[in-house]
């Protein structure tokens, strides 16, 4: 039909009709009049443009002060929550905010090591409105090292989850929640630390020991004489006005430890019983024996008789007694030995701190035996 219609032209074919006259005309120079009833609104639509990118730029800067209001407003609450331990600020060198949180793992037994973790946290602007806390989890100098990868993981992903939990509405927008981070942290990171030292039960012996060598080099700080400038001056309870020296006091080189109790002797040279009490206000005086479960004590002075006069009668007068602090029957078998012994002129203080396991009858074997070996060391024990 094309070809009766167009000799000449094939179908497929495609026909050029633009010639070389037609490609070197050009527009006259007048302007195209536009139609009658066109107005253009060029300039009108600019001013528009620009009104609806002001009003843009305004609602982002008040999102942002909002946002950084509210994280302002958080810092000040967990910072008097957890006052020299949180919120540590740094200097990143960026634009978002950041800080340092010290998160102390301190189990409530005292015979098992506590930690420390540092918890890193940087705050983007956009939170807590759409991004979470940007954080940094590990170990403080020093401490061992245990968080392993698996813990990261747990822990980044229960900390995404709980943020997202704070989203409302149907905006989505998210709430602050490093208060409930921190709290979380610290009871799951004590639970894996207890977990960690089941695994390695060598950290908590060495902590034992540890914290027994500086338990007794404590107490081996208590002077074994106040002759000197340093020594304890204690007050007449009769007398407030009167500073009275306390006699020299000695100390057992190394703790008896059974079954985590430990026992310490301590004695003194004494001829009255004022000093007893001088002596005891002494030891009680050190925070660390003032702890004591029990502070048994026991005391004989051994002074001569008079020949003088009608009646006298030539001897010696023994003045003894004892305390067992609560330790039933321990003050009179430590008062039995010292009248086995024949000890004269002498306290003996047996301090006991309780390790949580009954001993029985050994707990009055290890009395005796931590005394009497203070006492033979200091000359109280007759040959």
């Amino acid at each position: 039909m094309a070809a009766e219609l167009f000799p000449g032209i094939f179908p497929g074919l495609l026909l050029d009709t633009v010639d070389d006259e037609w490609a070197q005309d050009k527009l006259p120079n007048d302007d195209i009049p536009f139609p009658p009833d066109f107005t253009p609104v060029a300039e009108e639509i600019d001013e528009a443009n620009q009104d609806q990118l002001a009003n843009q730029d305004k609602w982002n800067e008040l999102g942002l002060h909002t946002l950084q209001q509210a994280q302002n407003e958080e810092k000040l609450a967990l910072t008097s929550i957890y006052t020299d331990d949180f919120l540590k600020e740094t200097s990143s060198g960026r634009d978002d905010i950041s800080y340092l949180v010290k998160l102390a793992i301190e189990p409530q037994e005292e015979d098992i090591p506590h930690t420390r973790v540092i918890l890193n946290i940087h705050l983007p602007p956009t939170y807590p409105q759409s991004d979470p806390p940007v954080y940094e989890l590990k170990e403080a100098y020093g401490e061992p090292p245990w968080l392993k990868n698996e813990h990261h993981a747990v822990i980044r992903a229960e900390l995404l989850s709980m943020f997202k939990a704070t989203a409302t509405g149907s905006t989505g927008q998210h709430d602050v929640v490093l208060f409930e981070w921190i709290e979380w942290l610290k009871t799951w990171l004590e639970n894996s630390w207890l977990e960690f030292l089941v695994e390695n039960p060598e950290i908590v012996s060495r902590f034992r020991s540890k914290a027994l060598k500086e338990e007794f080099e404590m107490l081996a700080r208590v002077p074994d004489s106040t002759d000197s400038e340093e020594g304890l001056k204690i007050t007449e309870t009769s007398s407030p006005s009167v500073a009275v020296n306390v006699p020299p006091v000695h100390h057992s080189k190394e703790p008896l430890v059974d079954r985590k109790s430990v026992f310490i002797a301590h004695v003194a040279r004494v001829t009255s019983v004022q000093e007893v009490e001088q002596v005891k206000q002494y030891l009680l005086s050190n925070p660390k024996i003032a702890k004591a479960t029990h502070n048994i004590l026991a005391y004989r002075i051994v002074q001569p008789r008079s020949g003088k006069g009608k009646h006298a009668v030539e001897g010696e007068t023994v003045i003894s007694d004892c305390d067992d602090d609560g330790e039933n029957a321990a003050g009179g078998r430590l008062l039995h030995l010292l009248e086995m012994c024949k000890c004269k002129n002498v306290v003996v203080v047996v301090s006991r701190w309780y390790g949580g396991t009954l001993l029985g009858p050994d707990r009055f074997k290890h009395i005796n035996n931590v005394a009497r070996e203070l006492l033979d060391a200091h000359g109280f024990i007759a040959k």
